[in-house]
């Protein structure tokens, strides 16, 4: 699950640049309006599969382990 989360945060982050890249090569005004706003929206997305995963990674380590 994390290798998923990761990869996808990845993606995400990744399309977000894209957004900011294309949105300063288009100076009409909606047009960039739009770029911004989809933008942030994938960068909230690649922040909370990044979460996620830390959270993931908290909870196995304290978890408290069975004796073998």
């Amino acid at each position: 699950m994390k290798i998923f989360l990761l990869l996808f945060a990845v993606l995400l982050g990744g399309l977000a640049l894209a957004g900011v890249q294309r949105a300063t090569h288009y100076p009409d005004v909606p047009t960039l309006v739009g770029d911004i706003i989809i933008s942030l929206l994938l960068l909230a997305g690649a922040w909370a599969c990044l979460t996620r995963v830390n959270h993931l990674s908290e909870a196995r380590r304290t978890k408290p382990q069975e004796p073998k």
